[in-house]
């Protein structure tokens, strides 16, 4: 008798090659084979009876692959989006990434986060409110009235797409504050807006029928397994609020001469007629939003004689002082605490 031959022939459909031949996007990394691919598995038997060949006998049996449920949410703008109060459309970006085998739709739900991001912590009383919009008219950035989208429709597998959490700055929100916040994406069918949430199929397989497995790892605020992402992002109240020192000494009078707080002897000068008083003027940019223009004038009474400019730090980027009026401005104060000092002298009459 000869040996008893098997053959297995197993058959995809032309759009399963397709998937396997299609480029990888870097974003995202789906998995496998399409989700309904119907795989046809084969089996033929020859075999001989008295050294006679009797008819081949086949066995087929078909199944569907399964929905591999899998996504990802990542932030794009950490730590934070910044804004001022009562700015308008301030929008942090995320992306969301389709990485299962399926063309899915996805909701998409921000809310306040207690977990802070790049370990900063919600800061302030404010209450700000979120709307999630999805990139829709291919210009990087929200854009008010242009990206209107408001939940993922009929992302395919290995696709990704730009998301925009988009909020108004309280107008009494304190600068320094941040808030942070959560994006969800919750996978739901793909049939229409927005479709039904995917439901995780626990029956046993049925090889006729596509069902859902849910393969995503854990988020921010997420268990692994449970078709959502979530992950993390900030917004952070921006503002300029100056603040000035003016100080006086007098350095030196005809009489004591110069002053020389030690000595020996300690010399101190008094404001008499012919005394030179040197006067320090700071400027303190206590927000955390950079000033522009910062512009220190003073224009001394007629007791004192023409002022003398003595020094500027940093270098000031232009000086109109003239006579009895010292007018000296820097372009761009940085904020958090970045200071502009003014030092200039004038004579006693």
């Amino acid at each position: 008798m000869k040996p008893v031959k098997t053959l297995v022939i197993i058959a995809f459909v032309a759009a399963a090659i397709a998937v396997m031949g299609a480029p990888q996007a870097a974003e995202a990394a789906a998995i496998g084979i399409d989700a309904g691919v119907i795989v046809t598995n084969t089996v033929s038997v020859d075999y001989e009876v008295n050294a006679v060949g009797q008819t081949t006998l086949t066995a087929t049996v078909n199944f569907v692959v399964d929905n591999y449920v899998d996504l990802t949410v990542d932030n794009l703008a950490a730590p934070a989006s910044t804004g001022r109060p009562s700015d308008t459309d301030v929008f942090y970006t995320f992306s969301v990434s389709n990485v299962g085998n399926t063309t899915q739709d996805y909701g998409l739900i921000a809310a306040n986060a207690t977990t802070p991001l790049a370990a900063t912590a919600n800061t302030g009383a404010s209450v700000f409110a979120y709307t999630v919009f999805v990139e829709t008219n291919g210009v990087p950035g929200y854009q008010n009235g242009a990206d209107t989208a408001t939940f993922v429709d009929n992302l395919s597998a290995d696709a990704t797409t730009t998301v925009y959490v988009v909020t108004d700055i309280p107008a009494g929100a304190v600068g320094g504050e941040y808030r942070n916040f959560s994006l969800t994406a919750q996978t739901r069918d793909a049939a229409g807006a927005p479709g039904g949430i995917t439901a995780e199929d626990p029956a046993v397989d049925d090889p006729a029928v596509v069902q859902a497995v849910f393969a995503d790892g854990a988020g921010s605020s997420d268990a692994a397994n449970d078709g959502t992402y979530s992950a993390l992002g900030a917004f952070e109240v921006v503002w300029t609020n100056l603040s000035v020192t003016k100080t006086s000494e007098v350095i030196s009078d005809p009489i004591n001469g110069a002053l020389d707080p030690v000595g020996p002897p300690p010399v101190f000068p008094k404001a008499i007629p012919g005394a030179v008083v040197e006067y320090t003027v700071t400027v303190t940019n206590n927000g955390n939003l950079p000033a522009e223009l910062v512009n220190p004038v003073d224009t001394l009474p007629a007791e004192l004689g023409s002022v003398t400019l003595i020094s500027t730090t940093p270098a000031a980027d232009a000086d109109a002082s003239a006579g009895n009026t010292i007018d000296v401005t820097l372009n761009s104060l940085a904020g958090s605490g970045a200071t502009f000092e003014v030092v200039y002298q004038a004579t006693i009459q």
